[in-house]
């Protein structure tokens, strides 16, 4: 008898055991539930979105109005290196936008489609392997000297709440439309002399 209650703690205790490990090893793989807001003057956000980008293990859904920052372009081009999938979907302005977010993402083989039905004022979603989400008051857009203040979301761990950014993703990219061959070249940015600040550089109108 006192054998038999042995081997029922040992089990009990090995079975205890390997609940905590399957809970240690998935920690490794999901992020833990989390709301986060960074708030910081240009480019401050814009960096934090790179950091996040930089994390992605298997996709990259972005939905902007326009995206022309070229560290998020560099950020979007070393994860694709990484056989992570990068999809962007842009508002109608970034077909008649002064700056070229074709150029910007082309040049780094990337690629990018337009939804005629999104907004232009639409504040930018990046949804990361089906669990982050980052939105709010910022821009994918250059950084210009003296930005004011911008705010960004940082969403991590709430699977259900990412599944529906991902299907609205899905449903903006159905409908969306390949960025234009000939979209203005004005405001294109390519890559610079290795001499130069950063590695890339933009072409004067």
């Amino acid at each position: 008898m006192e054998m038999d209650w042995l081997m029922l703690a040992t089990g009990a205790t090995g079975g205890w055991t390997l609940i905590y490990l399957a809970r240690w090893v998935s920690r490794l793989f999901v992020d833990s539930p989390s709301v986060s807001l960074h708030q910081a003057p240009r480019p401050g956000c814009l960096q934090a979105v790179v950091a996040e980008i930089r994390r992605a293990r298997r996709e990259v859904c972005v939905v902007a109005e326009a995206l022309t920052a070229p560290v998020v372009a560099e950020a979007l081009a070393a994860a694709r290196k990484r056989n992570v999938t990068v999809d962007v979907v842009l508002a109608s302005s970034a077909r008649r936008g002064t700056q070229s977010t074709k150029d910007v993402l082309t040049d780094h083989g990337l690629e990018a489609k337009i939804d005629p039905e999104l907004i232009d004022a639409l504040a930018p979603v990046v949804i990361i392997d089906g669990q982050t989400v980052l939105t709010g008051g910022t821009s994918l857009r250059e950084p210009e000297e003296g930005g004011s203040v911008e705010s960004l979301l940082i969403i991590k761990g709430h699977r259900q709440l990412a599944n529906s950014y991902r299907e609205s993703f899905l449903k903006q990219r159905a409908r969306a439309e390949a960025v234009p061959s000939d979209a203005s070249p004005v405001g294109k940015i390519i890559p610079a002399s290795p001499s130069s600040h950063g590695g890339l550089r933009k072409v004067a109108a």
